[in-house]
């Protein structure tokens, strides 16, 4: 999709950026033949199975640049070794219809009203998937949550602090950054998931059931 960019993981956090043929070099530099044979997973989930690296990376371009925005792609060696990983991401400041509810279409608007110095950069709304190794349906899987990046991680951190202060106007159930989650009836904690090099955030009510937009 011409709108999208693409940001791989580094040791250090997300990539910037880039276009979809920087991207895939990217990933052609990661994967590297004669390793073996590899796998693609969506948010942890099997996509594939046991492919070539010129399959793998060809299953890879498409799934990334076609499936949901807040989908984590992972190429994985046979062993289940992480060899790449990737997402896709709008540079799309005007928009306001995130696919998601209506509690998601607010928190979006907010930002990148609130925050336009930060370059908020959209990573998506709905898709139907679970919390990162548990069995528990995320809240994206209603499109009652968002995934957003900054063009820096103290950006992140500042939105972040707003939200704990109660300077956001939608009800936040839970909101991820790093590795601290915070909500308004637990207050700040420590994370033990992913560390979060993007802001998620998901909204009251929270739901459950069958994935689908929920408002």
């Amino acid at each position: 999709m011409a709108d999208r960019s693409y940001i791989w993981l580094k040791q250090d956090g997300w990539s910037q950026p880039s276009g979809l043929v920087k991207h895939m070099g990217v990933a052609g530099l990661k994967v590297v033949s004669g390793t073996g044979l590899f796998t693609l997973t969506q948010d942890g989930d099997p996509i594939t199975g046991k492919l070539t690296r010129f399959r793998v990376l060809d299953r890879y371009h498409s799934a990334v640049s076609s499936r949901e925005l807040a989908s984590t792609f992972r190429i994985r060696k046979g062993n289940g070794t992480v060899v790449f990983t990737g997402r896709a991401i709008k540079d799309a400041p005007d928009l306001i219809d995130t696919n998601g509810n209506a509690h998601s279409d607010e928190f979006w608007t907010w930002v990148i009203n609130t925050y336009p110095q930060y370059h908020p950069r959209f990573a998506g709304s709905y898709v139907c998937k679970h919390i990162s190794g548990t069995s528990s349906m995320s809240q994206h899987s209603y499109g009652n949550a968002v995934d957003i990046f900054f063009d820096t991680l103290a950006h992140q951190e500042n939105v972040y602090d707003d939200i704990r202060h109660g300077l956001c106007p939608v009800k936040v159930e839970n909101a991820i950054s790093l590795r601290h989650i915070w909500s308004p009836d637990s207050g700040e904690r420590s994370y033990s998931g992913e560390t979060h090099y993007h802001l998620h955030t998901d909204y009251i009510p929270q739901f459950s059931g069958a994935c689908g937009v929920r408002n």
